[in-house]
């Protein structure tokens, strides 16, 4: 009995990770028509509520003065928006190219917020109860 009461104790203690929220994040530029708008998106892994490059995914890629760049490699800092540590985006070209832009406005535009996962304590708390209910009315008998 024991035993079994100190597997129980153990399972409740590991619960499920809860998800990580996803944000999708719209930037305009207000300094030049030759630069174009681009979006991404990110799942909020230290739960902070801001983007960090590492959590940053599907990038929709900008265009500056005719040079399409594909990756996103640095974050500037902006209140309520992202954690980064320049004054301006960074971008990479598919040959490698870099280049940093300021001059945006941003819209946080969604976020997805997870469900609320149900701890391993409450699924087993009944199985629980019922075996200590089992036992103690055939120790009764």
């Amino acid at each position: 009995m024991k035993r079994l009461l100190s597997v129980l104790a153990l399972a409740t203690v590991v619960a499920a990770p809860a998800s990580a929220a996803t944000f999708s994040v719209e930037a305009f530029s207000f300094l030049s028509a030759e630069v174009s708008s681009f979006s991404f998106k990110f799942d909020d892994l230290d739960g902070d509520t801001l983007a960090s490059i590492d959590e940053v995914y599907d990038f929709s890629g900008i265009t500056v003065l005719g040079t399409e760049y594909t990756a996103l490699t640095g974050l500037p800092v902006i209140n309520g928006v992202s954690d980064g540590t320049g004054e301006h985006f960074s971008f990479e070209t598919s040959l490698g190219g870099t280049t940093a832009v300021p001059g945006f406005l941003f819209i946080l535009e969604s976020a997805e917020i997870p469900a609320v996962p149900l701890p391993a304590s409450g699924a087993l708390l009944l199985p629980a109860l019922g075996l200590l209910a089992f036992k103690r009315k055939r120790r009764k008998a």
